[in-house]
């Protein structure tokens, strides 16, 4: 599980960026663009950060920012909406003081942050002979531009009272395979999102039992032994590839293989 400051990195990056437009240089300048690509990185490491429990396995494994917050766009429908936070203390008396503004959990839309990030990722290639011929001047000023611009749009998330949140209704348990805590929202479990683990990736299928009550079930691979017979199962998670899978009653040798399934569907033309 993950354990940087994320927080502080995004931070960080922005400033070290910041320094490096501002010498007007025109290395510096490429050397902006790739702390500001760091930036936005840390940034959605930080928002992953806070959605670990909800993540799944895949998420977690990811680099790529777009991807990442796809996947949190999935877990949480406001993922993406800005959030101001107050609060109000009750003296004893039942009487509530003025409201006291506790912070703000400023988020960029995803397609910002993939526009933004695949931009500043052009400026670190060598430029095309079609940028050369538009003049070496002309390119840095369109690159400092815009990357003058995404610094500030960041630089307004990342001002001072910027805090970041997570709050909905969860149902939570333990992975049976690696304990690790899962939480889903329900919202989420009722359209029928996908429960997987983002320690181990062991995946589960929700249920509502007739009184009510939610059950979480984790998926398994099961088969026969080709010799005794014997039924046979693994939890998915553990599942992998050459894996050593020997009957225990008849010691029949096996190993796991995944095989691609294709299915080809024919169409046929009436001749007229």
């Amino acid at each position: 599980m993950m354990s940087a400051d994320y927080f502080s990195q995004t931070k960080e990056h922005h400033q070290k960026a910041v320094n490096r437009l501002a010498t007007g240089d025109e290395d510096d300048l490429i050397y902006a663009c790739l702390e500001l690509r760091k930036c936005i990185e840390a940034y959605c490491y930080n928002l992953l950060s806070s959605y670990l429990s909800e993540a799944p396995f895949r998420a977690v494994e990811t680099w790529q920012p777009d991807k990442v917050l796809k996947e949190l766009l999935a877990i949480d429908s406001g993922f993406e909406n800005t959030s101001a936070f107050r609060m109000q203390v009750d003296d004893g008396s039942g009487k509530l003081g003025e409201w006291m503004s506790l912070g703000e959990d400023r988020r960029l839309p995803i397609s910002y942050v993939r526009n933004s990030y695949q931009a500043l990722g052009n400026f670190l290639h060598v430029p095309t002979i079609k940028q050369v011929n538009s003049g070496r001047s002309v390119q840095a000023q369109k690159i400092r531009e815009k990357a003058a611009a995404i610094s500030e749009r960041l630089a307004a998330v990342l001002a001072p009272g910027r805090i970041v949140s997570n709050i909905g209704q969860f149902c939570t348990f333990n992975c049976s395979q690696c304990e690790a805590p899962i939480a889903r929202r329900m919202p989420f479990l009722d359209a029928g999102g996908e429960v997987e683990c983002g320690n181990c990736g062991q995946q589960y299928d929700y249920e509502r039992t007739t009184d009510g009550r939610i059950k979480f079930v984790a998926r398994p691979y099961s088969w026969e032994c080709a010799n005794c017979k014997t039924p046979r199962q693994i939890p998915q998670s553990q599942a992998k590839e050459g894996l050593d899978v020997s009957c225990p009653e008849c010691s029949h040798p096996a190993n796991l293989r995944f095989k691609a399934r294709w299915t080809v569907d024919t169409v046929r033309e009436e001749n007229n």
